[in-house]
């Protein structure tokens, strides 16, 4: 709209004025003509008389014209005030009540511009209103979806199949507003769907379900096609009525939702309802199927565990009995052994002795033999019965004081005589305030006397080192160093393992079992403690035992 400019204002002269102003003028002229001329009498106050009442007049017409314009002014000024933006003055004029009019409707052109401009403003605002109304009923929806989500989520702790498909049916329906629902179970032993659940339904809607709209299982057309169908908008007399209670009515929608983990069938689940589902219900679903399908896995895993652990139970008795009957079959075989052994081993002796000087030199090497090899099977019968004890948890543990004095002296009386045999050197190290300890004697003996022997047997020149130290009054440290062949690295793990040397040819050049340092670990064990060892091949080996006091 265009806005009307005023003019600079200037001085501009009505004909009415100007007529004003000549009768003034002229009564002026009046009253100077008898100062200048003969003029007397009635003819100069009649002719001033009519001068006065003509420009009385002349004024009136002026004021009521003026008075009318004024007042169709103000009638528009009103109108405007009334809210009328539309009133506007029809006054032209170069005069002042003209420039005027022009004032006020351009006044008004602006009001009704800004008028329109608010509206305009007031229109958009209400639409942007509406927008953020809107977009707060999808954020409150989705959001109330995933509180439901949430809610299912957690329901769906169950690793029950029955529960998870009792659970999951129940709020997909009550999600969705669905008035009938059914649950299948895909059995892959029986290669058919079961129905775990249904809810909402009676014989009539369910046989319809199972049989289909076509002759077919509409659940098995479902699990087959491994995608959703839908049947929307049907006839009314397709699908049957359904008792709500207080008055029966027909369906109106149903769909077929495959259970699927991975393109591996599960199952199916059937819902109708008395309404057609609607996009956010749909995609509700579909988060609530994905973590059924989840749900369905984890539970078919589960129980195919809890039926393998079910059979590694059974398998684990089955071993144990065996290897308690090994075990005892193992005891009652050393004893049988080790009767025989005896009488071998006594009786070599006594032909080595050779009292009666009856026997040769010939048959004293073979007694020799004979009770060497002997000595040595009672030997490997004896590690092969504790070791036996020991997997069976039948060895006792009979706790007693024993010093370190008699430890060094037990060792020295049992292992010194061998070890001179090979020239070597056994040197005893014992620590400051060593405490007594309360610990089985007779299985620290067999520990000690073991490391002791492995040293011994794999140490050609040199010697062998005991040390035995305190630790803060709490745990004694026994360390048997040798300076024999050594242990690579790659072979410290197995050295504590049954029937295990470094290598084979360790066997045949130095003899033994491979139960030595077995027997010594458990035994470590079974008293509190723990054995550890270090070693440089070709440089010797450190074998600690730490033992608590009590």
């Amino acid at each position: 709209m265009e806005e009307r400019i005023m003019e600079p204002q200037r001085f501009r002269m009505h004909h009415f004025t100007l007529m004003l102003l000549s009768i003034i003028s002229l009564l002026l002229i009046l009253a100077v003509v008898p100062h200048v001329s003969e003029i007397k009498g009635d003819v100069l106050i009649a002719v001033t008389v009519s001068v006065a009442l003509f420009g009385l007049f002349s004024v009136f017409v002026l004021v009521r014209r003026m008075n009318n314009r004024l007042a169709h002014l103000a009638e528009v000024a009103v109108a405007i005030e009334k809210g009328h933006f539309t009133a506007r003055s029809k006054l032209k004029g170069s005069d002042a009540i003209g420039l005027l009019a022009g004032s006020v409707n351009s006044m008004a052109d602006r009001i009704q511009s800004t008028i329109e401009e608010l509206e305009r403003k007031r229109n958009d605002l209400e639409e942007s209103r509406q927008a953020l109304a809107q977009q707060h009923i999808k954020v409150k929806e989705e959001l109330n979806r995933r509180a439901t989500l949430g809610d299912y989520l957690q329901a769906l702790n169950s690793v029950d199949i029955q529960s998870l498909a009792e659970t999951a049916l129940t709020s997909m329906m009550e999600a969705t507003d669905i008035q009938l629902g059914v649950f299948y179970f895909w059995n892959e032993i029986s290669g058919e769907l079961e129905c775990l659940a249904g809810r909402g339904m009676d014989n009539t809607a369910l046989n319809l379900l199972e049989r289909g709209f076509s002759g077919q299982g509409f659940p098995e057309q479902v699990l087959r096609e491994g995608k959703w169908l839908t049947i929307n908008q049907i006839d009314q007399e397709a699908l049957p009525e359904i008792h709500l209670g207080f008055a029966p009515v027909r369906l109106r929608s149903v769909v077929g939702i495959p259970v699927l983990f991975q393109q591996k069938p599960l199952g199916v689940v059937i819902l109708a309802a008395l309404h057609r589902l609607d996009e956010p219900a749909r995609q509700l679903l579909e988060g609530m199927v994905g973590a059924l399908c989840n749900a369905l896995h984890n539970a078919l895993i589960y129980k195919t565990v809890e039926q393998q652990a079910l059979k590694l139970e059974e398998f684990n008795k089955e071993l144990l009995t065996v290897d308690q009957l090994r075990c005892e079959f193992v005891a009652n075989m050393s004893h049988e052994l080790r009767t025989p052994l005896n009488s071998i081993i006594g009786f070599s002796g006594l032909l080595m002795k050779n009292r009666d000087g009856t026997v040769g030199e010939m048959g004293l090497a073979y007694a020799e033999k004979i009770n060497r090899n002997g000595k040595r099977l009672l030997e490997l019968i004896n590690d092969i019965l504790d070791l036996s004890k020991i997997d069976a948890g039948r060895m006792e543990v009979l706790t007693g004081p024993i010093t370190a004095d008699e430890i060094v002296r037990d060792l020295n009386d049992v292992l010194l005589a061998q070890a001179e045999a090979k020239g070597l050197a056994l040197r005893f190290e014992v620590g400051e305030a060593i405490p007594v300890l309360h610990t089985d004697g007779e299985k620290l003996h067999r520990i000690l006397v073991n490391l002791v022997g492995n040293a011994i047997k794999f140490t050609q020149q040199g010697e062998v080192c005991i040390r035995l130290e305190s630790i803060s009054g709490r745990r004694i440290k026994i360390e048997v160093q040798d300076t024999g062949i050594g242990i690579s690295v790659d072979k410290m793990e197995t050295v504590f393992q049954p029937f295990r040397q470094v290598d084979a040819g360790i066997s045949r050049e130095y003899g033994g079992t491979g139960l030595g340092l077995t027997i010594a670990r458990s035994l470590t064990e079974l008293l509190g403690g723990e054995i550890s060892v270090q070693s440089v091949l070709g440089e010797g080996s450190v074998f600690t035992v730490l033992l608590p006091v009590k």
